[in-house]
């Protein structure tokens, strides 16, 4: 179930089982990034919105797009 990204404050909400989607306006490219993965290189008490500051879209990076890769949607997808 897909929900907004202030549902999440720290990586570690919800027991690490949720997913962070990401699509770039640009291009549509799109990932789904488990919290397991996050947690694994950030730690369960690093704040959502300081991880997101460092994501960017490689396709768009690559080719030198007018978005410069940080133009994307983001949400959070909580199982039930």
């Amino acid at each position: 179930m897909p929900f907004e990204l202030d549902k999440i404050d720290r990586l570690g909400d919800y027991g690490g089982v949720w997913s962070l989607g990401i699509r770039c306006r640009c291009c549509d490219h799109a990932r789904l990034i488990p919290a397991s993965f996050l947690i694994r290189l950030y730690g369960r008490n690093r704040r959502l919105s300081s991880v997101a500051q460092r994501f960017y879209c490689s396709p768009c990076t690559g080719r030198r797009c007018t978005c410069a890769g940080r133009d994307f949607d983001a949400f959070i997808w909580i199982p039930r």
